[in-house]
This record gives structure tokens, sequence and C-alpha cells, in this order.
């Protein structure tokens, strides 16, 4: 039996890092994309998953994203907020988070569905 364990439900449960870091927006305007493959290596660096199965995942670190795409966001205000144990993993996390998030001036929603192959 698989069981899971939703933050919302219980936060208390989780173990609590003891550094939060701002990843703030570089200018003004609209969340227009997110590179998911460079979020995710940035965390597992920062200790929130691993590469090999002998890597230490801590439970305590992690990406709180307070934007998603279409969000408007000004100059300097947090897009997500790095949870960290090291400093310096956690201000290299922030940075490649910063640079992996798109802001534009203009954002196309993709439709949910693309294309239909069979009908």
């Amino acid at each position: 039996m698989i069981s899971l364990l939703y933050v919302d439900d219980e936060p208390d449960l989780l173990p609590k890092a003891s550094i939060q870091l701002p990843v703030p927006a570089s200018r003004e305007g609209l969340i227009a994309g997110m590179n998911c493959l460079e979020i995710g290596l940035a965390s597992v660096a920062l200790g929130a998953g691993r590469l090999r199965m002998e890597d230490k995942i801590d439970p305590a670190v992690g990406l709180v994203f307070q934007m998603k795409a279409g969000d408007r966001v000004r100059p300097g205000e947090p897009v997500a907020f790095v949870h960290a144990n090291d400093r310096g993993k956690g201000e290299a996390c922030a940075q490649r988070v910063a640079a992996a998030v798109t802001i534009a001036d203009t954002f196309r929603r993709l439709p949910l569905i693309l294309e239909r192959l069979a009908g």
C-alpha cells in the first residue's frame, strides 16, 4: 500500500530548511515560460532529488513557486522561494531558477489539447 502526504494537509510533519531565499523577478512583465528541466536539475543540486541511487535526499529543501505562467510580476518581486540548508547551494539554486524563468511583455496560453491523433 502506498500512502501519500500532502504538504497542505500536515506541513508540520516535514522538516524545515534553515534558509529561505527569494528568487526575484529580473524585470516587469508576464511569466512567459519556465525551463522545467533546469529547475529540476537545480533542485537536485540543492539536495531535493538525486542523480544516483547513493545520493542523499534532504526532505527539508526544495522550491516553492509564488507565480505561474501568465502571472504579472514587478522587478524584484519573488517568483519563488528556495528552501535550503546550505547557503551556497541555496544561492546557486536561486540563480539557476531565476535564469530558467522567462519574463516577457506578452503571454500566449497554449490550448490544453494541441492535436487529436485518432478520431
